[in-house]
């Protein structure tokens, strides 16, 4: 789900909480709303274990990245996400045909060539093996549990920040990359 529509049903008593994705959460000045970040991790480019890429092996360069399809989820669904990739090259999909490369896409289909992000507890849900691409790119995303400011003191919402909080710390000693954070 985009991120527009539990925003609008929070703000409008709908819903009392909702868990979001960093880094796509109301800012920490939201008079409205109040953030509980629980954890973080990294984002991954990756590919399918065929793609061109990787003959490249470890020196693959955002360049080289750029020069291949990249996922693009519907626009302004996840602002924050999109602004990030936009400004690294990376949200490109549908390709456009002045990208084609013959020498290098002949005989593939896009589905085949296109470059998506990952995490650790999103790598599995591709529906062929894809594997992580060896560049780091600026996009560390994770749960947060967004309120209402005015149940900031609640004793129901502090029980269930401390059962998400314990939670996301179990999650953190289960995958490595994740990172348990006690901000909010």
């Amino acid at each position: 789900m985009e991120i527009h529509t539990p925003l609008r049903l929070l703000r409008n008593g709908v819903i009392d909480a909702w868990i979001g994705c960093h880094p796509d959460v109301p800012d920490e000045d939201d008079p409205e709303l109040a953030c509980f970040h629980l954890n973080r991790l990294p984002t991954h480019l990756v590919v399918a274990v065929d793609h061109p890429l990787l003959h490249l092996g470890d020196n693959i360069t955002l360049e080289d990245v750029r020069r291949y399809p990249s996922v693009a989820l519907p626009d302004n669904a996840f602002p924050k996400v999109q602004r990030i990739l936009q400004e690294l090259g990376l949200w490109n999909l549908p390709l456009p045909v002045r990208r084609y490369s013959s020498d290098k896409w002949e005989g593939m289909m896009t589905q085949d060539l296109r470059v998506g992000y990952a995490n650790s507890f999103t790598m599995h849900l591709f529906s062929s093996p894809h594997v992580v691409l060896p560049i780091d790119i600026p996009l560390e995303t994770g749960d947060t549990l967004v309120v209402p400011r005015a149940y900031v003191k609640h004793l129901r919402l502090l029980e269930l920040l401390a059962h998400l909080k314990g939670t996301a710390a179990i999650l953190a000693d289960r995958f490595p990359e994740v990172r348990a954070v006690g901000d909010g």
